[in-house]
């Protein structure tokens, strides 16, 4: 017998969730940095705000806080290009209330003690990567410099870094996973973990490695407890020791 070719209900939503996740990977990819920002001043030029796109441009290219405000422009941009196609897509494309898309938040030491009990695993391999070389040479993102401290800048920062770790995590193991999960079950966590491996390119490569097990493993505590969001604080959590390890 060949392959259904059945084109249901189940089968448009899936595809949606893919194209969403393909879409929101350009855009990350090819203006989600700070050194892409032209885009954007471009944009605003057209709209006849060109003093604030000069600004703009002046802060990402000239200010003295060009790293930490390109830094922050990489995360408030994830933030939004993670969580508002997600929205948009997840409410009126899937029609589906966003907490059945992993978008809530779970109280209660039960739940929480999963998470602790995975940072508490990872901290053993968080102290060794903040060790070598490769990790050394890329982390913390964002270091301040001689004119900036680490408070409020550092702090700041890690604030916008967990932001993007939570969005992060609603839209892979949240909007990904869950919107797969009825047509694909179970399989939704592996057919995610696949695009979400490819935002590790060009990180250490352990780091890429040990995503294909921290997507699969957050992906299915997110099923089973219907949240994403502490995979976000967790994500973080392990982000920022190796940052201070590494700082």
């Amino acid at each position: 017998m060949g392959p259904d070719l059945e084109f249901g209900p189940a089968e448009r939503d899936v595809t949606v969730v893919l194209l969403t996740v393909t879409g929101v990977l350009i855009a990350s990819r090819y203006l989600g940095s700070g050194s892409q920002i032209s885009w954007l001043v471009t944009g605003l030029d057209a709209l006849g705000l060109d003093g604030l796109g000069g600004r703009l441009d002046h802060a990402m290219n000239e200010s003295v806080h060009q790293a930490f405000n390109r830094r922050a422009y990489f995360a408030i941009f994830r933030m939004v290009v993670y969580l508002a196609p997600a929205y948009v897509v997840g409410r009126w494309v899937l029609r589906r209330r966003m907490s059945t898309l992993g978008w809530r938040v779970d109280r209660g030491w039960q739940r929480l003690r999963v998470y602790v009990g995975l940072y508490a695993l990872m901290l053993p391999l968080v102290l060794l990567a903040s060790t070598q070389a490769s990790f050394q040479d890329t982390y913390p993102f964002y270091t301040p410099n001689e004119l900036e401290s680490l408070w409020p800048w550092f702090v700041l920062w890690e604030v916008l870094y967990l932001g993007q770790f939570i969005a992060l995590e609603l839209f892979f193991r949240g909007f990904g996973v869950h919107g797969l999960a009825p047509r694909l079950g179970v399989l939704a966590v592996p057919v995610m973990v696949v695009p979400y491996v490819t935002i590790h390119f060009g990180k250490p490569l352990p780091e890429a490695i040990g995503s294909i097990v921290a997507g699969s493993v957050l992906g299915v505590v997110s099923l089973r407890q219907g949240s994403a969001f502490w995979g976000g604080v967790l994500h973080w959590s392990v982000a920022i020791s190796i940052d201070v390890l590494a700082y």
